[in-house]
């Protein structure tokens, strides 16, 4: 609440960010809720199965909780993809999904589309996005096809929800001439029609200052994309840590605004 205060105070928005299949806690309490990744059974994940629907039923309850107890402008969903251990192909799922091949895109739009609708009917002034399956060295190319983006199918994804969020993990970017996720926005643009959100990997290895930030913003309006946003190594919306540190909010902070 002191933060929502804070920003309302100041004219921002707040938007909360809601972890979907990864959970920790269940996935250890309810070891077949896991998503099955191969023949040979499930992989020691944390990602719960979107083909469970009593656990479908409980997010859908804790966003209308959500919604109904805090003043905020929008909600982010994340983790809202399949594990990618084994293959870029579809794999054998939880005994609840279908059954045969490239279904898995479809049974995560769908998802996507009833925790957006769940999102509307409780408030349908607030805004959604949806965060992509981390992109990485195999999307550097620009391949955004849903074998190499958790099957997800980002055009799809992209009429469901306000905003999709391209997550750039990695910080090697620094050192390009032409960062690597300027061919993803660019890609994403093709396939959709469409602006992205990017979030990039705060380069923590050294303390870089607000001017690095800034310019780094620039780099990003000039790519088109059309919000941006700062995570850690561990995570995008806090789900395995906080978000930020301290010293990487105060870093931010002090970041002037055009």
């Amino acid at each position: 609440m002191p933060l929502l205060t804070a920003a309302q105070a100041r004219g921002k928005k707040v938007y909360a960010g809601f972890t979907t299949l990864a959970d920790r806690d269940t996935s250890e309490a309810q070891p077949a809720w896991r998503q099955q990744l191969n023949e040979s059974g499930s992989y020691p994940n944390l990602l719960i199965s979107p083909c469970v629907q009593s656990y479908q039923d409980t997010l859908t309850s804790l966003l209308q909780n959500l919604i109904a107890n805090y003043d905020i402008d929008g909600v982010v969903l994340s983790s809202l993809f399949y594990g990618q251990e084994f293959s870029g192909t579809d794999t054998v799922g939880h005994p609840d999904c279908p059954t045969g091949t490239n279904w898995m895109p479809g049974v995560l739009t769908d998802y996507a589309a009833d925790l957006v609708d769940a999102i509307q009917v409780a408030d349908p002034t607030l805004e959604t996005a949806i965060l992509s399956y981390p992109l990485g060295f195999q999307n550097a190319w620009g391949d955004l096809s849903p074998g190499m983006t958790g099957h997800q199918d980002l055009a799809a994804l992209s009429g469901i929800a306000d905003h999709v969020v391209l997550v750039a993990v990695g910080t090697y970017w620094v050192q390009q001439a032409d960062p690597w996720w300027v061919t993803a926005v660019s890609a994403y643009r093709s396939l959709t029609g469409s602006d992205p959100w990017i979030s990039l990997m705060m380069a923590d290895d050294w303390e870089y200052g607000p001017l690095f930030y800034r310019g780094v913003t620039h780099e990003a309006r000039e790519a088109g994309v059309a919000g941006i946003s700062f995570h850690t190594t561990l995570s995008v919306m806090g789900e395995l840590s906080p978000a930020l540190t301290r010293s990487q909010w105060s870093t931010l902070s002090e970041m002037p605004r055009p």
